[in-house]
């Protein structure tokens, strides 16, 4: 390997097969080998010759990134409504089950991808992925990083031999496990909407009037398999990303510090123990620092159980402030509402006893009355009597077949003087 160059491992799990993309970075080109591993994840474990072809790929050092399908995941838009994406981090690690309710026995493993003005939360439960990161790691190739598949094609399709001349702007995937149509500017992920099951009809037309590109690793079928190595070379080109780089996505689904863990090779590791042990030799010498250290830890020990015990304060005076608005909202309601009977009442006697309701609506506020009597005049009168207001006749008269009756509808509001004196309802009239 050059000296300027990194070596990095992209992984698809396809079946119980895997795809292992082995690549080398160098500037601007990129060199890959792909292998397949076949029975690396069946029930009764991997064969012994796939163990050895694992064993031979596993690198001393450098990332080794797990690829996932987007659809496989637990997913949610948010968006970012001019927020700073590190706030919407925090507010998520704080409170994970209000973006993403699941059981409290679920242990979920997430990330967020910023996608301009919105961010794409996912994730998935450790359970479930346990098993595949357990039987990688007794192969030697432990995943330093787990990825959602937009992430590793935002990538991937840059290549020439997969995008064309001009680089595809979408791609519609077909996974083992469902189907996702993705979007991208440049080398970022942009948009992704997924779905379990074969790719839904609408899918299928938005992906075709966005000339998406279609890939399928459903099966490790010829076409299948070429497509499972290109999102896993995918994984590894984003391992051989500098994460110096301010471009450089950063999303993983395993904590950050266990990527550092498994990315760094053993010569590093005892490197690291011997400047530990160096250190120690000189802390030894000053006694004193050692004290100030120690009393600064535990001031901010300190520190931190005063903060957790004043914001727990302060999501009690929260929650109390609620339940006296709530109260506060009901006193308002019940002080305001009027029975339904009571209003029926009411109608029923400031009504002429010569007129008949056929049909009667009534809200908290207003009612609407249709008619059969000698006319509307004698009826609005005496309903602003009774101290209803904005008494009308809303529709016109319509004669009926007795002589001098007709049809006609009278609307209007209800007040607290009209119903206070209501009784039962009369006999006849509404």
């Amino acid at each position: 390997m050059r000296p300027l160059s990194k070596h990095a491992v992209g992984m698809v799990a396809v079946g119980e097969d895997a795809i292992v993309v082995s690549a080398v970075v160098a500037g601007a080109s990129v060199t890959w080998e792909t292998t397949r591993l076949a029975g690396a994840f069946a029930p009764a474990g991997a064969p012994p010759e796939t163990a050895a072809l694992a064993a031979a790929l596993a690198p001393a050092r450098g990332p080794r990134v797990l690829v996932i399908p987007a659809d496989a995941m637990l997913r949610r838009d948010i968006e970012l409504g001019g927020r700073d994406i590190a706030d919407l981090l925090a507010a998520v690690r704080e409170n994970l089950d209000a973006f993403l309710p699941s059981p409290p026995d679920d242990r979920l493993l997430w990330d967020l991808a910023p996608m301009g003005t919105r961010a794409w939360l996912g994730a998935a439960r450790e359970a479930d992925l346990a098993p595949t990161l357990t039987r990688l790691a007794d192969l030697g190739l432990a995943p330093s990083r787990v990825v959602p598949s937009g992430l590793a094609w935002s990538i991937a399709l840059r290549a020439a031999e997969f995008g064309g001349p001009e680089p595809a702007s979408s791609v519609l995937e077909e996974t083992p496990t469902g189907w996702a149509l993705h979007g991208f500017e440049g080398v970022e992920w942009t948009s992704s909407r997924a779905g379990t099951g074969a790719a839904t009809e609408r899918a299928l037309a938005e992906a075709e009037r966005r000339t998406s590109l279609r890939r399928r690793w459903i099966s490790l079928d010829d076409s299948g398999a070429q497509a499972a190595e290109q999102v896993a070379l995918g994984g590894a080109m984003l391992g051989a990303w500098p994460l110096r780089s301010p471009e450089a996505p950063r999303f993983s689904l395993l904590p950050h510090a266990d990527q550092r863990r498994l990315e760094v090779s053993p010569f590093f590791r005892w490197a690291a123990v011997a400047v530990i042990a160096s250190g120690g030799l000189v802390a030894l010498s000053s006694a004193a620092k050692d004290r100030a250290a120690s009393e600064l830890a535990a001031l901010e020990a300190g520190a931190r159980e005063a903060k957790a015990g004043a914001d727990a304060v302060e999501r009690m005076r929260k929650s109390t402030d609620s339940l006296i608005a709530g109260h506060d909202r009901l006193w308002r309601l019940e002080s305001r509402y009027i029975p339904r009977w009571t209003t029926l009442a009411a109608l029923s006697a400031a009504v002429p006893k010569d007129a008949w309701a056929e049909r009667l609506e009534i809200t908290d506020t207003s009612f609407v009355i249709d008619l059969v009597g000698k006319g509307p005049a004698e009826v609005v009168r005496g309903l602003e009597n009774a101290g209803f207001e904005g008494v009308k006749q809303a529709s016109p008269e319509i004669a009926t077949e007795i002589p001098g009756e007709t049809r006609f509808r009278i609307e209007g509001r209800i007040t607290a003087k009209a119903v206070s004196g209501a009784g039962p309802a009369k006999e006849g009239g509404a």
